[in-house]
C-alpha cells in the first residue's frame, strides 16, 4: 500500500538475495579504511542485519541461515585476532583499524543475532556467543577500558554495541556495563552519555555534524532497551533528551539540509544521511509523527522496515500536512550538561527558500 515502504523493502531484498547460496568471505583483517578487508567486514555486518530483518518479515529460513553462516565464521576468526596491523591510534580495533568500527560491527551483528537466534541450535548459539561476541566485548570493555568509558561520541557506539550484544545474548553483565560503565558505577556508560553530552535543551556538545552520527547508536540502543528493560523509560530520560537532540540537530541545518559546519564537520553531510533514516523510523514509533520529519523522510526516500518506518511511509503516501521546507525557527541552545557553558543562537528571517539564518556561536 505504501510505496516508500515497498521501495525500502525491495532495495534490501535485492541487495541481500544476490548473496544467498554464496560463500561469504570473512577475511583476516589487514587493510585500513577504504581497503578490501575493511569494506568487506562493513558489508558483512550490514548484510547480516538486513538478512535478519528479512527473516522476520518473510519467515524464510534461508535468511537466518545466511546470518548463521557468517556469524559462525566470525566465531572462528575473532578469537585469533590481536590489534589490527594498520592501527595507528590509542584505540585500535581488531576486525577494523580503529575500535569505533569494531563497535559499529557489534551494533549490527548483535541486532542480526537477536533477529535470527531462534533458528540456531543451542550448540550454534554457544559457539557464536563465545567465539564471535565475547572476544569483541572483552576487548572493548577490558583492554580499551579508558576509551569505552569516555564521554564522547565513540563511547556512544561502544556502549550501544556492548549493550545490544548483551541483550541479544541474554548477558546481564554486558548490558549493565553498557548502561553504567565498565565499573558499573554510573560515572560513565550510556546513561552518563545521555546526561553529559547534551545540554538540557538538546544541544550536542560536539556540534550538529556529530549529533547526526551519534543519533544512530543512541536511538538503536534506546530502542533495544525500551523492549528489554522498559522500566528504565529510556526515551523519557532527562525530559526526553533524545527527542530534543534530534529536533535540535535538524534546526542546525541549512535549507538544503546540510548541517552547519561547526567544529570539524564535513560540509557535504546533510539530513538525508543513513543515521537519520534510522533515527526517524524509531522516533516516529516512540514520539509520534512530525510534519517536518515527514518532509525530510520524503527526501530520504527510504525508511526502516519497522513500525515507525511503516507509519512514516503511510503518512507520506496520504500526502497530507507535509511542508515544502523544514519548519525552521529562531532558537537559542545552551551548551554544557547543565546549560551554563555558553550556547548557540539561531536568528531566522524570511521563509522557504528565502530563509536567512544568522548563527551566533558562543559554545564551550
Amino acid at each position: 500500500k505504501y510505496p516508500l515502504l515497498k521501495d525500502s523493502y525491495d532495495d534490501i531484498k535485492k541487495d541481500t538475495d544476490k548473496w544467498l547460496g554464496k560463500d561469504i568471505d570473512v577475511p583476516f583483517p589487514k587493510d585500513p579504511a577504504g581497503g578490501y578487508t575493511h569494506d568487506k567486514h562493513k558489508l558483512n555486518y550490514m548484510l547480516m542485519f538486513n538478512s535478519g530483518v528479512l527473516y522476520n518479515i518473510t519467515g524464510d529460513v534461508k535468511y537466518a541461515h545466511l546470518v548463521k553462516s557468517i556469524l559462525l565464521k566470525y566465531a572462528v576468526l575473532n578469537p585469533t585476532l590481536g590489534n589490527h596491523p594498520e592501527a595507528t591510534s590509542s584505540s585500535p580495533g581488531r576486525i577494523f583499524w580503529q575500535a569505533l568500527n569494531d563497535a559499529n560491527w557489534l551494533v549490527y551483528a548483535g541486532m542480526a543475532y537477536d533477529l535470527t537466534r531462534n533458528n540456531f541450535s543451542a550448540a550454534e548459539r554457544k559457539t557464536i556467543e563465545t567465539g564471535a561476541f565475547k572476544p569483541e566485548v572483552d576487548f572493548l570493555t577490558k583492554e580499551l577500558t579508558s576509551w569505552f568509558d569516555l564521554i564522547h561520541n565513540h563511547a556512544v557506539w561502544a556502549c550501544a554495541g556492548v549493550g545490544i550484544a548483551g541483550i541479544a545474548t541474554d548477558n546481564k553483565e554486558w548490558v549493565d556495563m553498557a548502561l553504567y560503565g565498565s565499573k558499573k558505577d554510573g560515572k560513565t556508560g550510556f546513561i552518563a552519555l545521555m546526561d553529559g553530552l547534551f545540554s538540557p535543551d538538546g544541544y550536542y556538545t560536539e556540534g550538529p555534524y556529530y549529533v547526526r552520527y551519534a543519533l544512530l547508536p543512541y536511538y538503536v540502543f534506546a530502542n533495544a532497551l525500551n523492549n528489554a528493560r522498559p522500566s528504565l523509560k529510556i526515551f523519557e530520560h532527562r525530559n526526553s533528551i533524545l527527542q530534543k537532540a534530534l529536533l535540535g540537530g535538524l534546526q542546525q541545518t541549512n535549507t538544503d539540509g546540510t548541517f552547519f559546519a561547526l567544529n570539524d564537520a564535513l560540509k557535504e553531510k546533510d539530513y538525508t544521511t543513513n543515521e537519520l533514516v534510522t533515527a526517524f523510523s524509531i522516533y516516529a514509533n516512540v514520539y509520534g509523527r512530525n510534519d517536518g520529519i515527514l518532509m525530510i523522510a520524503q527526501k530520504q526516500g527510504r525508511v526502516l522496515l519497522n513500525k515507525g518506518g511503516s507509519d512514516i511511509a503511510a503518512a507520506i503516501s496520504s500526502g497530507k500536512n507535509i511542508p515544502a521546507y523544514y519548519p525552521y525557527q529562531s532558537i537559542e541552545f545552551t551548551d554544557g550538561a547543565k546549560g551554563d557553558e555558553g550556547g548557540v543562537s539561531l536568528l531566522r528571517n524570511g521563509s522557504g527558500k528565502n530563509l536567512s539564518t544568522l548563527i551566533y556561536k558562543y559554545t564551550a
